[in-house]
């Protein structure tokens, strides 16, 4: 007797600490347990209300969502949302690309400017350059025709040379100078045209794929806006703990009412291991019986 007494506490300790296990799990985790709506309805309760009650009863709330519908919905939520995932990881990759090729381009179109401007700057002091090589081969004429010419001649010719070499410097630092004025004022005439073309045509899908990311994160933002609002409206499950508690005798007994079902590994494999403890707790009881049985024979 005492030990099935001990027996019969262990068994109902399972039962007692499993539902425990199960209710607080599930108010953690709602999704950890499924109810079987087809076997918790109660239609004929609800036709007698409606038959017979008060005209100033109140009935249930038509905006709250059945869970079959908030399970629908969701999914359908979950699906669109994560094809816009999928659309913005490539519009982000996209996006990436063009910048990279929008630095490359930009450093390419830096330099192209650098030649172009510094070519037109040359092309305009050229005639000038020219002249001045011409004066200072005239100076190079002068200086080895020094001791063939009287001193004070020979400084009236230098310094002569001298000065028109002078003023041709100042014509070419005038021209260059008139040059850059030019450059600065008309800034995108000395643009590459090819390459101009291309940083154009990067910006523009630059913009275009921004603009697209801005329309996908704000259908983003509804669609989080729209499962808040099904969390808001879905009918909460009517459990208790008595509920988890005819589970667990289920459990314990093999004989679930199949009102409640699983939905999670942990939870199958909380299910599992008070199954097999029942089941030694049973077996043990009937060895001890069998023992007693046979010694008394």
């Amino acid at each position: 007797m005492k030990i099935k007494n001990k027996a019969a506490i262990t068994y109902s300790l399972i039962i007692l600490f499993f539902a425990a296990v199960y209710y607080f799990t599930w108010l953690v985790y709602p999704d950890s347990f499924i109810k079987n709506n087809s076997l918790n309805s109660t239609p004929i309760h609800n036709a007698i209300n409606l038959a017979f009650s008060y005209n100033g009863e109140i009935h249930e709330d038509y905006d709250n969502i059945s869970n079959e519908d908030f399970s629908k919905e969701t999914l359908k939520a979950k699906k669109e949302f994560d094809i816009i995932i999928s659309q913005n990881i490539k519009l982000e990759s996209i996006l990436s690309q063009q910048e990279s090729k929008l630095k490359l381009i930009n450093v390419n179109l830096s330099k192209a400017w650098a030649r172009n401007t510094q070519a037109y700057v040359d092309e305009a002091s050229l005639k000038h350059h020219k002249e001045l090589n011409v004066k200072e081969s005239e100076l190079k004429a002068i200086l080895s025709q020094k001791n063939k010419i009287q001193e004070s001649q020979f400084n009236i010719i230098l310094a002569d040379k001298n000065i028109e070499i002078s003023e041709v410097k100042l014509r070419i630092a005038t021209s260059e100078l008139d040059a850059l004025e030019y450059v600065l004022s008309h800034v995108g005439d000395f643009n590459d045209p090819k390459l101009a073309s291309e940083l154009s045509a990067a910006n523009k899908i630059i913009d275009d794929t921004r603009s697209k990311l801005i329309i996908n994160n704000k259908e983003m933002i509804k669609i989080r806006n729209n499962v808040q609002d099904l969390l808001s409206k879905r009918q909460k499950e009517d459990l208790n703990l008595w509920d988890f508690a005819f589970y667990s005798i289920g459990i314990s007994t093999t004989t679930t009412f199949g009102d409640l079902v699983a939905n999670s590994r942990l939870i199958r494999m909380l299910v599992c291991i008070q199954l097999l403890l029942s089941i030694l707790v049973l077996a043990n009881v009937t060895q001890s019986f069998l023992s007693k049985n046979k010694n008394s024979r």
